[in-house]
């Protein structure tokens, strides 16, 4: 038999029964649709979480050697002319967008009645980037550069002590060189950072406002955001001998080394996700076996009858293979197309929902990339390849006299 000739009967034999051929496409169209949304919602999650650590940590954070050793002792702090140049030394990469600056600050925020501790930083509130940016305003307004005095504070704390936006307080701290420094700062806003256990320590103020309270010039750490295609390991490589060459003893951490907890998170989504592609591939693989088979066993009679004017068992069997391959091909043309209009829908949508431990929404989409099509497309066609196999390869090697025969 030609191939345009076993090609063109495979295509015509699925036209024979209506009804089972579009079973067999829904089942199919259905499993790639959910492959492909649930791909493609898991992307958009990554993406989101992944920026998410990024807008608050950098891409690299550079501090003083041994910064992030728990076992360190003393202050770290960077001194002004260190800060000015690795910063310099920074803004030699290409892929640099922009720096950011960050001094830790812990202790006591008050009123005359009652107290609490807190756990913030200084930043520069003029540039986009860094913890206190990535927060949702309950009251008041976001840090303002020109607003020295201005600090914002976690919703839990603002109930605990009972203020709003506009009130003052007090903030005591440790210094750099040892001693306790009392300051008064006005409350711009009273935020939430969309995690509980920490908007119960939240503070945030200027840059300039942290020093003067820490008493230094300096800053602990550098936050270096870069562009989205820059190569992470390769920039952070660039500088740390660089920063070798000017015999600064820094040290570079990326936002994965910082952030763990998104790699761990990742692994339990992947690996839930894998075992329910699992499920969907079984279940394919068992339905389309039970109607193929079904199909197959129907037509032992036309099977013999092709043997017998001389067709070979190799081309009943891939003319059987071809037939499920056409199957597969609309179900995943289908699919995709349904999941494509799906995810397009649901974004324009502007849906949100709270993750669990948050306390801010978060979007609900779902990242459009056609490359998540890959794996529904091969979990497809490999389950109904193997659902066909053992009943064409029965087709096929059985004896001529007892295909016609059969009933």
């Amino acid at each position: 038999m030609k191939a345009g000739a076993l090609l063109s009967h495979a295509a015509r034999n699925p036209l024979r029964n209506g009804r089972r051929s579009a079973m067999i496409l829904v089942i199919l169209a259905a499993s790639t649709l959910t492959l492909f949304v649930t791909n493609m919602y898991l992307a958009q999650m990554y993406r989101g979480m992944s920026l998410g650590y990024v807008y608050q940590t950098g891409n690299l954070q550079v501090a003083r050697r041994g910064f992030w050793d728990p076992k360190r002792e003393g202050e770290l702090v960077m001194e002004r002319e260190l800060v000015e140049r690795a910063g310099e030394i920074a803004r030699g990469e290409t892929a640099l967008v922009r720096i950011n600056a960050e001094l830790s600050v812990q202790g006591l925020l008050g009123t005359e009645l009652r107290s609490t501790v807190v756990n913030g930083m200084g930043v520069e509130a003029e540039r986009a980037g860094g913890y206190a940016g990535y927060v949702l305003v309950k009251s008041g307004f976001v840090l303002d550069s020109g607003d020295v005095e201005g600090v914002i504070v976690g919703e839990p704390i603002a109930d605990k002590l009972g203020i709003q936006a506009e009130d003052y307080v007090n903030i005591m701290a440790t210094a750099v060189d040892g001693s306790l420094n009392l300051v008064s700062a006005r409350v711009a806003g009273v935020v939430s950072t969309g995690m509980g256990q920490a908007d119960a320590y939240f503070l945030a103020g200027n840059l300039d406002f942290v020093r003067q309270l820490r008493g230094t010039e300096g800053a602990e750490r550098l936050l270096l955001f870069l562009r989205e295609d820059a190569p992470l390991d390769a920039v952070a490589e660039s500088l740390a001998e660089r920063f070798a060459a000017e015999g600064l003893d820094l040290e570079i951490r990326t936002w994965e080394e910082l952030n763990p907890f998104y790699f761990e998170l990742k692994g339990l989504y992947d690996a839930i996700f894998a075992f329910i592609k699992v499920i969907i591939a079984v279940l394919v693989l068992l339905a389309v076996a039970e109607i193929v088979s079904m199909s197959f066993f129907e037509r032992f009679r036309e099977l013999g009858t092709l043997r017998a004017i001389g067709t070979t068992r190799g081309e009943i069997l891939a003319m059987l293979l071809v037939e499920v391959g056409l199957y597969a091909s609309v179900g995943v043309a289908v699919g995709a197309s349904l999941g494509a209009g799906l995810a397009a829908l649901l974004n324009g949508l502007g849906l949100s929902w709270t993750p669990p431990g948050s306390t801010n929404p978060v979007p609900f989409g779902f990242f459009l990339r056609w490359r998540y099509l890959a794996s529904p497309v091969l979990i497809v066609y490999c389950a109904s390849l193997v659902a066909a196999l053992v009943p064409a390869i029965r087709s096929a090697r059985m004896r001529v006299a007892e295909e016609l025969k059969y009933e």
